[in-house]
């Protein structure tokens, strides 16, 4: 019965991706497109995913102990505006830009920690305040003109594979045994569920806070190293660097979702491939940015939500029509 159970939750697990693969090669081919699902899009794909579940990592460590982070896009630009623009001034390498963003980031997460444990301020408000702050930073900091190192393949080793890869498989193992090993990912259940109860039977928060995130610095690191690597990074302000932060927060609430039925890490690595398909799809149908990417988007994670919302109550229906229909046959 159990080996039952596992084999079910994982066919639901991977069918999310698996689906969305097959809604966007139908839609591909019938107009006309033919290089959707050919080898090209998988190593796309496979560099892309570095990023994404790196930080959906970062993310969903907060979001484990009911924090919602509204400053992490903006520490990650932040910290890799600052790690590139040094190891370019120190004439440096890879591995430095790397070893700095990770620094930046880590100091840069624990400010925000500080300041959320020491004001007391509600965790939205801090970190869009911090948010704020780091944002204004970038334009002050480091020249004040971002960073672009596309062009220099010398420098932009860890925006390809199999570096990306090599920072994917890290941030998944390094979370799994933060959450899974460590008293602190059992006690993130806790706070998760209800934080004054949690701290009412001796849970001490202010350390919970200050090790989370460190752990999310590290991780938002790691994302800020491919980040530069893959992008021309601008300058931000009027909390810009939320829409970056937003754009890999579906990963996380479908991998917490799909988590109920295998590992959570298992669910985020489903989610971000089943976005990153859907993308793919987008920009070969010719909506790869603009309204109408952001309506396919919104309808396709309100729908998400929707059943996710309602599954228990979904489960039950099902439960009951396949016993009404035994019954009447």
């Amino acid at each position: 019965m159990r080996k039952k159970v596992i084999l079910q939750n994982g066919a639901i697990t991977i069918s999310m991706p698996m689906i969305m693969f097959l809604v966007m090669l139908f839609l591909t081919k019938a107009n006309g497109i033919a290089y959707y699902g050919q080898s090209d899009m998988w190593r796309t794909i496979a560099t892309n995913l570095g990023l994404t579940i790196t930080m959906s990592c970062a993310l969903a460590m907060q979001l484990r102990h009911g924090r919602f982070d509204f400053s992490g896009g903006a520490n990650m630009i932040l910290a890799g505006i600052l790690g590139c623009y040094y190891t370019q001034q120190f004439g440096g390498s890879p591995l430095l830009m790397l070893v700095l963003c990770v620094v930046f980031s880590v100091a840069l997460s624990l400010i925000t920690a500080t300041v959320y444990v020491r004001t007391k301020i509600p965790i939205n408000i801090c970190t869009i305040m911090m948010a704020l702050i780091y944002e204004a930073l970038t334009l002050v900091l480091a020249g004040g003109n971002g960073v672009n190192i596309l062009n220099k393949q010398e420098l932009n080793v860890f925006g390809k594979m199999p570096y990306t890869t090599i920072i994917l498989v890290f941030a998944v193992i390094f979370y799994q045994v933060i959450i899974s090993l460590t008293p602190f990912g059992r006690k993130a259940k806790l706070l998760r569920n209800g934080q004054n109860i949690a701290v009412n039977i001796g849970i001490n928060e202010k350390k919970n806070v200050m090790y989370s995130y460190l752990c999310s610095g590290l991780l938002l690191g790691l994302a800020a190293v491919i980040y530069v690597s893959q992008n021309k990074v601008e300058t931000q302000s009027n909390l810009s660097s939320t829409s970056v932060l937003f754009s890999y927060i579906a990963s996380v609430y479908i991998g917490m979702f799909l988590g109920r039925l295998s590992l959570e890490i298992v669910g985020m690595l489903m989610g971000a491939l089943t976005i990153q398909l859907m993308n793919y799809g987008l920009r070969a149908l010719g909506y790869g940015s603009g309204g109408w990417n952001n309506v396919v988007f919104g309808i396709f994670m309100m729908t998400f939500w929707v059943i996710s919302t309602n599954a228990d109550q979904i489960r039950i229906f099902l439960q009951k029509f396949k016993k009404n229909k035994l019954n009447t046959e």
